[in-house]
């Protein structure tokens, strides 16, 4: 079994964000971040950097990531580890780089993803616009369709589903006090688009950070771009 055949491999540095070979940060979905698994091994080899790979739009791939699922020591799995190994026997897995989850890796049918939940019942399914940091001790068939598997297992999207007037939506599980996610937002690294370069980090938003934010906005910013008082509770 190998990984997918594609050249739409990229580095990646100890925080798992996505670099070239001197350690920049780069935009994943940029193919000419790209290179082959080779390419991407080799470099890694000798600088100490992980390799990921990009899941276009164009790919018939899937990931099933499950987090917390693999007991790091024994490498006892969990029930719901052994619940998914069962609905795709012989799909490609491998050990997520915390030691401690599983990828699982096959095909699909496309557009899969816009009706079933990326995030629910302790697992997260993608397809297409990912960027997957590669684990460990891969093994198993990648080229297997599991369409029908998925559809049986994975939760369903309402079919017609509206936002709520105020709170979160349905699927959210994060914290619900404004403390919490302001903390947590002002700790985040940020989404991939700014650590590759081409967003501002909440953090620098919040305190108004000219030098950081002086790329992003003309003129330079001289005054706090965020009033707390218009943060609403969500």
């Amino acid at each position: 079994m190998t990984y997918p055949t594609q050249a739409q491999y990229v580095l990646h540095n100890q925080n798992k964000e996505p670099c070239d070979a001197s350690g920049k940060l780069v935009d994943p979905h940029q193919p000419s971040a790209w290179m082959t698994h080779k390419e991407a091994d080799a470099i890694a080899a000798t600088t100490g950097f992980g390799v990921g790979f990009v899941i276009t739009e164009n790919d018939p791939y899937f990931i099933v990531d499950i987090d917390g699922c693999r007991d790091p020591i024994t490498g006892t799995p969990n029930e719901l580890a052994k619940k998914w190994s069962g609905i795709l026997p012989g799909a490609a897995v491998e050990i997520s780089r915390s030691g401690t989850g599983y990828h699982f890796w096959g095909c699909c049918e496309a557009g899969l993803s816009e009706h079933y939940y990326n995030r629910k019942n302790g697992i997260e399914f993608y397809q297409g616009k990912r960027y997957v940091a590669l684990g460990s001790q891969m093994q198993g068939e990648i080229g297997i369709d599991w369409s029908a598997q998925l559809r049986a297992n994975l939760t369903p999207r309402p079919e017609t589903s509206t936002l709520p007037e105020e709170g979160p939506v349905p699927e959210y599980t994060g914290p619900s006090d404004d403390e919490t996610l302001l903390r947590m937002a002002m700790d985040a690294k940020g989404s991939a688009a700014v650590a590759f370069g081409n967003k501002a980090r909440f953090k620098d938003l919040w305190n108004a950070n000219a030098d950081a934010l002086a790329r992003f906005f003309r003129p330079r910013v001289t005054t706090r771009l965020i009033d707390p008082v218009q943060i609403q509770h969500c």
